[in-house]
C-alpha cells in the first residue's frame, strides 16, 4: 500500500504487484509497493500573498463574519455540506457564507438555492466565481473556512492554511478523508468526526465569536504549512523517500 498525495491530500492507492513484461525489477512500482509512504505535494502560495489586499464586497458590511469555502464546487453541491452551512448561518446570524471554485451552474445554482431555503432567504449567501488570481485575495479576506464535505480539499487546504486564515473540518473517521485531513491540517482543534458532530459546531462558533483563539488557530496553521508544505521542505521528503527506496535496493541486492 502506498498512499499517494495529489494535490496535497492523501489518496490510497493498492500498487500492482507484478512487473511489466520486459520491466527490470528496477522500477519504482516494483519497490514502493513494499514500503507505505506518504508523498506530499507542496504549494508556493505564501509567494503570490505578498503585496495583495483583501477582497472587498459592496454588498456586505465590513462588520459581518465571512466564512468561505474553496475548491470544486461538485465537493460542495450535496446536502450534508448544504446544511451543514444552513446551520452554521442559522445559528449565527452575523455571518455570510461566500464560496468559489470550478463548477457548473447546476452546482453554483443547487449550492445557493439549498442555502437560501434553508435560511428562507438568499440573502447570506454567495459565489464568487472560478477564481484564479483573485484566489489570494479572497482567502485573504475570510475570517475562516469551512472545509468542504464529504470530500475535503486538497491543494487549496494548503493555500489557506499559508494565509493564516483558520480552516474547520468535518470528517468521517472511517474514511482515509480522516486521515489525510489529520497529516495536513494536523491540528486536532479544529478536526471533528461526524461522531462529534455537535463539537464541530461549537468549534465553529468559538471561531467565529472568539477573535483571540481564530487568530492563534490562523497561526498555527501558517507555522505548520512553512514547516511542512513549502516546496523546499517538500522537495526534502521526496528526496529522503526517494533515497530510502534506492537504498532497500541495493540492500536486497548485495544479499543475492
Amino acid at each position: 500500500m502506498v498512499h499517494l498525495d495529489l494535490g496535497g491530500m492523501i489518496y490510497h492507492s493498492q500498487i500492482d504487484h507484478h512487473v511489466l513484461p520486459g520491466r527490470d525489477d528496477y522500477s519504482l512500482n516494483s519497490h514502493i509497493q513494499h514500503k507505505a509512504s506518504v508523498i506530499p505535494l507542496g504549494c508556493d502560495f505564501h509567494n503570490k500573498l505578498k503585496s495583495i489586499g483583501k477582497m472587498t464586497f459592496k454588498d456586505i458590511d465590513e462588520s459581518v463574519v465571512k466564512i468561505g469555502s474553496v475548491g470544486h464546487l461538485h465537493k460542495m453541491a450535496n446536502n450534508d455540506f448544504i446544511n451543514i452551512v444552513g446551520r452554521i448561518l442559522a445559528e449565527n446570524p452575523n455571518s455570510y457564507f461566500l464560496f468559489a471554485g470550478m463548477g457548473s451552474n447546476n452546482e453554483i445554482e443547487f449550492i445557493l438555492n439549498g442555502i437560501a431555503e434553508y435560511l428562507h432567504s438568499a440573502q447570506r449567501v454567495k459565489y464568487v466565481g472560478f477564481l484564479k488570481e483573485e484566489l489570494p485575495s479572497f482567502i485573504l479576506s475570510l475570517d475562516l473556512c469551512l472545509n468542504t464535505y464529504p470530500m475535503p480539499g486538497g491543494t487549496v487546504t494548503l493555500e489557506i492554511m499559508a494565509a493564516g486564515v483558520p480552516i474547520v473540518s468535518l470528517v468521517e473517521k472511517e474514511l482515509s478523508a480522516w486521515n489525510s485531513v489529520y497529516d495536513n491540517i494536523g491540528i486536532q482543534d479544529i478536526i471533528f468526526s461526524l461522531k462529534e458532530k455537535h463539537k464541530f459546531y461549537e468549534g465553529v462558533r468559538r471561531l467565529i465569536n472568539d477573535v483571540a483563539y481564530k487568530k492563534e488557530m490562523g497561526k498555527k496553521l501558517q507555522e505548520r504549512y512553512f514547516n511542512e508544505f513549502t516546496y523546499a521542505k517538500v522537495t526534502k521528503k521526496h528526496e529522503t523517500l526517494y533515497l530510502s527506496l534506492y537504498e532497500d535496493k541495493l540492500t536486497k541486492t548485495n544479499l543475492q
